[in-house]
């Protein structure tokens, strides 16, 4: 007689309980975390009556990384560029990095800049 798969759905549910009870248990400890975490930045904030600019930063570092750790990891993150995702195109340079103030005069060249994306495909030609 041939070996058959036979679909056992007492199994499956029992396999299937088991992972959720694992996902539950990690979204309780990463829930207690979080809580400790906040527990740290209340004392820090209550220690901050001296006004001092190094624990601001540190506070400020802190609510940051609290943040992002509190974020559930399916959170979908935005789109990078790519082929139909790219910036407008412009006829004007862009602004930022590499540019003097519009207080200098037309005969100053721009610095050098680059673009923060990287252009993934070759244009197709035309």
């Amino acid at each position: 007689m041939a070996c058959e798969d036979v679909w056992d759905p007492h199994k499956v549910h029992w396999v299937d309980q088991e992972f959720w009870v694992q996902l539950l248990a990690l979204e309780h400890k990463q829930v207690k975390v979080v809580y400790e975490q906040t527990s740290v930045l209340g004392k820090a904030v209550q220690a901050m009556d001296d006004n001092s600019p190094v624990l601001d930063t540190i506070l400020a570092m802190a609510v940051i990384i609290v943040a992002a750790a509190a974020w559930s990891p399916t959170l979908v993150l935005p789109a990078l560029p790519g082929p139909g995702n790219h910036p407008p195109c412009s006829s004007r340079p862009l602004p930022g990095h590499g540019r003097r103030s519009c207080a200098t005069s037309s005969s100053q060249k721009p610095l050098p800049w680059t673009p923060f994306w990287v252009q993934c495909h070759p244009a197709s030609p035309t």
